[in-house]
């Protein structure tokens, strides 16, 4: 009867830690908010439903500081982040290209956030590597708008590729 006993405990002790594997692995005590500030360096970045998002690899990490230590450690998100560093470097040349020529012809600025206008220039850029002509970017826009970008009409496409800087970029 002892054995019994003693072979149940084991059993319900057993189940209890299974239990507690399957358990969100999120300590209360600190915020998405407060671990990327903690690991600064790194591309973490704190989710309204208060997950910890590495923008790097693109996918969740858990709050636990170990976890994120062995995340942040391996090889994936090592090239990951590299690579980010990479298009960003990129996207500052875009940026800048960008800011040369509204200083030369529209001295007051845009209306649209630079974010908008990063994104159109890749679209276009992608489309002259491609060899797609950029008439077909009307197939595109559904999928592309409904993931937050928005596209001007296909006729303004062709004009911002007409530019220097533009065409500059594609070639790279």
């Amino acid at each position: 009867m002892a054995e019994v006993i003693e072979v149940e405990i084991e059993q319900a002790s057993e189940q209890e830690q299974r239990g507690r594997e399957d358990e969100v692995v999120s300590p209360r005590s600190i915020s998405a908010k407060d671990r990327a500030k903690e690991f600064k360096d790194e591309p973490f970045t704190a989710q309204a439903n208060g997950g910890l998002f590495c923008t790097a690899c693109r996918e969740l990490v858990s709050l636990k500081k170990q976890n994120i230590h062995v995340h942040i450690s391996s090889k994936k998100h090592k090239e990951n982040k590299e690579k980010r560093l990479l298009n960003d470097k990129k996207d500052d040349d875009i940026r800048k290209a960008i800011a040369k020529y509204d200083d030369k012809n529209h001295p007051k600025g845009e209306t649209l956030p630079s974010t908008t206008r990063l994104f159109r220039v890749k679209f276009v850029k992608a489309f002259l590597k491609s060899g797609t002509p950029l008439s077909r970017e009307e197939y595109f826009r559904d999928l592309l708008e409904e993931v937050g970008y928005p596209l001007t009409s296909s006729s303004n496409l062709f004009l911002s590729s007409s530019n220097k800087n533009t065409n500059a970029f594609a070639k790279k």
